[in-house]
């Protein structure tokens, strides 16, 4: 599945947008480390370019001068080790204001404002997040609604909150795009760990299928969100290509699922040039059987 997150590229930008959950003495507080942390940066990056010199002058240096030549890129060395470690400790530092160091506040917050998602229903989505939007949109998590809004899709119906009826992989896609909103501020990057799972158990697929089930709880098919879908499938797998008078599939086509050599290969399915037609034991049967089959030229596409 993965996580949604943000993290600080940048802490200097980060410290100097204002925020308006904090109080004026925290804002004040950051505004000063901010430029606590550009001088800091100065320095390091004025030690890194020391350190570079003196290792030049080491490669260049005759063998009179290699004793000098070490010597002096030992102080560059301890030099730019200094400046690098008195940089990296400032976000670990509590100022006024704040109970926790920085770094750790601000994994909390981010955290936090990534899977607050509700409030991303409200009114028209932002600008910004265009890719992760037209994604959840591919993936059947979210939809277009009346006057530009989106709307959730949840799995469960239910008179919850549309938001809590989501399953945990949807809110989680969702967090994804709110984390590319939330990275447009200053100093802000938008990151996504996916899961490891061993390529000999599954394969990675760009496609996201939603079981549906009967009242007695036997799979009847899914409906697979994809690129040019949404696409329906039978209990067996055959894409639905029409309907009987109940809105059981009628006439279904085989796929055919591929892959790469490559362990990281994305699956891929294709239509087969066969059509299945279904009948059924009565109107309570809503997965029925295959009764015959022809061959049936893909359509052009």
């Amino acid at each position: 599945m993965g996580e949604a997150g943000v993290e600080v590229a940048d802490w200097a930008a980060f410290f100097e947008t204002p925020d308006a959950t904090l109080t004026p003495a925290q804002q004040t507080a950051l505004t000063a480390l901010a430029a606590k942390f550009r001088a800091a940066k100065a320095d390091a990056d004025a030690a890194s370019k020391g350190r570079e010199a003196a290792e030049k002058a080491k490669r260049d240096a005759t063998p009179e001068q290699r004793e000098v030549a070490e010597a002096a890129l030992k102080e560059a060395i301890k030099t730019s080790d200094a400046a690098h470690r008195a940089l990296n400790e400032l976000p670990d530092t509590t100022p006024d204001g704040f109970t926790e160091p920085l770094k750790k506040w601000a994994a909390n917050i981010l955290r936090e404002r990534v899977h607050d998602i509700s409030h991303r229903f409200d009114g028209t989505p932002p600008a910004g997040g265009e890719s992760e939007l037209k994604r959840l949109l591919a993936l059947g998590i979210v939809r277009e609604a009346d006057g530009g809004k989106i709307e959730p899709m949840p799995l469960r119906d239910g008179e919850s909150p549309a938001v809590e009826r989501m399953s945990r992989f949807q809110r989680e896609q969702i967090a994804r795009w709110n984390a590319a909103l939330i990275a447009r501020s200053p100093g802000l990057r938008a990151t996504y760990h996916a899961n490891l799972v061993d390529f000999r158990l599954t394969a990675p697929r760009a496609w996201r299928d939603v079981y549906h089930y009967d009242s007695a709880g036997v799979r009847t098919g899914w409906m697979r969100h994809d690129t040019g879908g949404p696409f329906e499938f039978t209990a067996d797998g055959a894409l639905i290509e029409s309907h009987d008078a109940q809105s059981r599939p009628a006439t279904a086509r085989p796929v055919r699922y591929t892959r790469d050599r490559d362990a990281e290969s994305t699956l891929r399915w294709t239509r087969e040039p066969e059509l299945l037609h279904y009948e059924y034991a009565g109107p309570d049967d809503h997965v029925g059987r295959i009764a015959t089959r022809e061959p049936a030229p893909l359509p052009a596409r």
